[in-house]
């Protein structure tokens, strides 16, 4: 017995198909781009932010240097120069933290039992000041701005690096070496490295300014003028 044919499908079908698969297709492309879109404005954002941090230290290190004439030493010490606090710490009536800046004991470290329960009860308005918005991965405590003083002077400049492992009142920051380590490691991860430097300047390094430094320790020193 004969099999029957199978019933062709009609030739208006098959342009209709293609036409739904085109159109899903570009949704899908729009879609990519506009998220990838919202991604970028976020990033500029968050580099935005950042940097108006960076300023708003650079205006309090030049207020606490004309009132003090100087900033060294950065931190807050005893009668004995132990270090108490960190020059985060030092910066806060600069920064219109006045309130939680006189409920510190500064006669004891950063980490004794009162300074601790007042560190705890701190805004996040407070802690942030010293945090950049892109440093993701660590704790609200820790600090993403850490200073390094200029070779030869008293002055200091400051750079942003991610996941400190320092709370942001501990008289404590990382070295020359440390720092260039962790800058190399966000520039190959494609992040931005934002410094504040010695003479007031807020700027950006991207892993784009390698390619005319040729190395991390180049372009720190280009723009911090180390050596």
């Amino acid at each position: 017995m004969a099999t029957a044919a199978p019933t062709p499908v009609p030739a208006t079908d098959q342009p209709a198909r293609s036409r739904r698969w085109i159109l899903v297709a570009i949704i899908c492309a729009v879609c990519l781009v506009g998220v990838k879109y919202v991604q970028a404005q976020r990033q500029v954002a968050r580099n935005a932010t950042c940097r108006g941090r960076l300023g708003q230290i650079a205006l309090a290190l030049q207020n606490l240097n004309q009132e003090t004439g100087s900033l060294s030493p950065l931190t807050i010490n005893d009668d004995r120069g132990n270090q108490l606090f960190s020059w985060r710490v030092r910066l806060l009536p600069y920064l219109d933290e006045n309130e939680f800046y006189s409920e510190l004991d500064l006669s004891k470290p950063w980490n004794s039992p009162k300074n601790v329960a007042v560190a705890n009860r701190a805004s996040t308005a407070t802690t942030i000041r010293f945090r950049s918005p892109n440093d993701f991965g660590s704790s609200s405590d820790d600090t993403s701005f850490v200073a390094i003083e200029q070779a030869g002077t008293r002055r200091v400049a400051i750079v942003e690096i991610h996941s400190t492992g320092i709370h942001w009142m501990e008289p404590r920051d990382l070295s020359r070496a440390e720092i260039l380590a962790r800058m190399a490691g966000m520039l190959n991860r494609g992040e931005a490295v934002h410094i504040l430097t010695a003479d007031g300047r807020v700027g950006t390094i991207a892993d784009s300014s390698l390619t005319f430094f040729g190395s991390v320790d180049d372009l720190f020193d280009q723009w911090l003028a180390l050596r």
